[in-house]
């Protein structure tokens, strides 16, 4: 008979019993398992697809939303550049003088975006 061990138990034990060098073992597999679930959802994105930005930094571009504009490839993987719909560049346009977006502009083309940060929107 098997047992399924949950989030909640590991949580648990995490927070209760767990010594340094186990915690310091979760937070590394954690992270490699983060890396590669970014890595097959970039790998499943193409152009047009409606994403969100997540894991960005600077922050202010987390949580922007848009379509995927054509895909290129760096030697840091996949990248695009993401057209912003209307609230997401109203956002930008506050958020940061980096970007020039002009007052009447409703879209906006995001350079530069890592496949890896982009979340599909359902």
């Amino acid at each position: 008979m098997t047992s399924t061990v949950t989030v909640a138990d590991v949580a648990a034990y995490l927070a209760s019993q767990a010594t340094d060098p186990e915690i310091d073992r979760f937070f590394e597999l954690s992270h490699q398992r983060t890396k590669f679930l970014n890595s097959a959802r970039a790998a499943m994105l193409t152009t047009g697809d409606a994403v969100r930005i997540q894991g960005m930094s600077p922050k202010y571009l987390n949580g922007l939303q848009g379509k995927v504009g054509p895909i290129n490839t760096s030697r840091k993987g996949p990248y695009t550049t993401l057209l912003l719909d209307k609230a997401s560049t109203a956002k930008l346009r506050k958020a940061s003088k980096s970007y020039y977006i002009p007052a009447d502009a409703e879209d906006f083309g995001l350079e530069g975006i890592p496949l890896s940060c982009c979340v599909p929107q359902e």
